[in-house]
């Protein structure tokens, strides 16, 4: 940490700043990444689980329609109707293979290819007794195509639908393993942002409480503080006290504080000296008067003698 308490106070700021914006930068890069892979697993489940339990339901759909034109055939009254029954028959199939092969591609486990496999070849079996009932239908042995159709028919027609409802329930049992897992990663998504943003505010308060006392700590207290007593400094009052903290020798304050100090000292001495001299300049203006009087007074008796010393020559001559 010491490398920090050192660094200039713009970039001790820039790099809190830049450390929070990268907390909330992972926040949003995982919560993107959770929502598109929710978004993937639900367009997963809708393509694979969704569309395919519809075409399960028109295969099942198709297939009993099939079973109800086989009926039409047995209940015809003439061959035209016994032909346009089979006709409609065949149809459903159709509708059916055409179905099993988009069906197919959404198989994709191992228990989904499996029960696809089964319900081909039932339907396969089914069609070849399909295809037995109604030749004796057109030959007209209606009493062995009934045998046929209560019979093995009926059986195969059981494991069929047995087949399609193995494929339900495995669509089923993934949509409901997909569902369970985007659940999962929505929680676990919402766990670590949840934490990230508790962990983002935590460091947001503790880096503004430890910047916050650097950098009163650099200035020796409130910010407006200090632009006050610089300002009364700035002005020529050197009377303003500094208030710092005790042991405080290194802050902007202290420092200021010292400065005044100073100051007032070199204005005591200054007001001392200036002192000093005017009451030097009295005394010598005093000495001068003094001297300039002497001076008068020995103007005078230089005045004296030579007066005399004239009145003496002239008794002499």
């Amino acid at each position: 940490m010491q490398w920090f308490l050192t660094m200039k106070l713009n970039a001790k700021l820039m790099t809190a700043f830049c450390l929070i914006a990268v907390m909330a930068g992972v926040i949003g890069i995982v919560g993107m990444f959770s929502i598109n892979k929710i978004d993937r697993l639900d367009t997963q489940l809708y393509e694979n689980v969704t569309i395919p339990i519809d075409q399960i339901g028109q295969i099942t759909e198709s297939f009993h329609r099939m079973r109800a034109n086989l009926l039409e055939m047995y209940t015809a009254l003439n061959r035209e109707q016994l032909l346009e029954a089979k006709k409609h028959a065949d149809a459903r199939d159709g509708e059916i293979e055409k179905l099993s092969q988009e069906l197919e591609k959404t198989m994709l486990s191992d228990e989904g290819r499996k029960a696809f496999q089964r319900f081909t070849e039932s339907g396969k079996v089914f069609n070849k007794l399909e295809d037995k009932y109604e030749a004796l239908l057109l030959a007209g042995n209606r009493a062995e195509a009934f045998s046929l159709w209560n019979g093995e028919m009926n059986r195969v027609r059981r494991e069929y639908q047995a087949t399609i409802d193995a494929i339900t329930d495995s669509k089923l049992r993934i949509a409901k393993e997909t569902s369970e897992g985007n659940t999962a990663i929505a929680k676990a998504a919402s766990r670590f942002m949840a934490l990230m943003m508790l962990a983002g505010v935590a460091a947001a308060v503790a880096l503004g409480i430890f910047i916050t006392r650097n950098i009163t700590g650099q200035l020796g207290g409130d910010p407006v503080y200090a632009q006050e007593i610089v300002r009364k400094v700035a002005e020529g009052d050197l009377t303003v006290e500094v208030a710092v903290k005790n042991g405080d020798s290194t802050s902007l304050l202290a420092g200021i504080k010292h400065m005044a100090d100073n100051l007032r000292n070199i204005a005591g001495a200054i007001n001392s000296s200036t002192s000093t001299l005017a009451s030097s300049s009295e005394e010598l203006s005093a000495t001068s008067e003094d001297l300039k009087k002497g001076a008068s007074e020995l103007s005078g008796q230089t005045d004296q003698v030579v007066t005399a010393m004239t009145e003496v020559s002239q008794t002499i001559m």
